[in-house]
């Protein structure tokens, strides 16, 4: 085989896994919008039982810190995914791209999104504050209400729940702390030839 047919053929590999992973990053946004979805109307369902005339029982809204904690992560697991794939592309396609195609770069939008996320205040205000609220702020404004109107402190069943909810949105709590300052990408994998 000559080089200039090893050398398209390497490039449609390439090709083929950046439109791969960029399948994956499509599919995963979608997911997200859904879980944000997802999550809005469990809360106006449970939010609306509790607050219906058949409703007024505390238990109904320690449902709304588990359901959104255990969502809000599933949330995070896919922004996660998507920033390491984004990495990905940036760091191993776009230079095998550009050195398969012997130019010193290729057009990369990744660089621009790694741009976006130095900008804090930016991401913070348009990103950040909106998932803490509606996966966290809610959830905990339900916990806090649940407490208030409990009338009794030695049921077991309202206690489970309610350490369960505030576990689980201490943990979405860690990890979107860890998200928003940019820990969980640190680790992320290079090949030598890039770092």
């Amino acid at each position: 085989m000559s080089e200039p047919d090893l050398s398209s053929q390497l490039v449609t590999i390439v090709l083929s896994e950046f439109n791969s992973v960029k399948s994956e990053i499509q599919s995963r946004s979608k997911a997200q919008s859904s879980l944000i979805s997802l999550n809005m109307s469990a809360i106006a369902a449970l939010g609306g039982f509790f607050f219906s005339e058949h409703g007024g029982d505390s238990r109904i809204l320690l449902l709304i810190p588990i359901v959104s904690s255990v969502l809000g992560m599933v949330y995070m697991d896919h922004a996660v995914s998507i920033g390491y794939m984004g990495r990905f592309i940036q760091h191993e396609i776009k230079p095998q791209l550009a050195n398969l195609g012997n130019m010193p770069e290729v057009l990369d939008y990744e660089v621009f999104a790694r741009r976006f996320e130095q900008n804090r205040k930016f991401r913070l205000l348009l990103f950040a504050l909106p998932l803490l609220l509606i996966f966290c702020g809610i959830p905990i404004s339900a916990l806090i209400l649940a407490f208030f109107i409990q009338k009794t402190w030695t049921d077991v069943m309202f206690w489970a729940p309610a350490m369960l909810g505030v576990l689980l949105t201490a943990v979405f709590l860690w990890f979107w702390y860890r998200m928003v300052a940019g820990k969980l990408w640190e680790s992320f994998p290079r090949s030598e030839e890039h770092t």
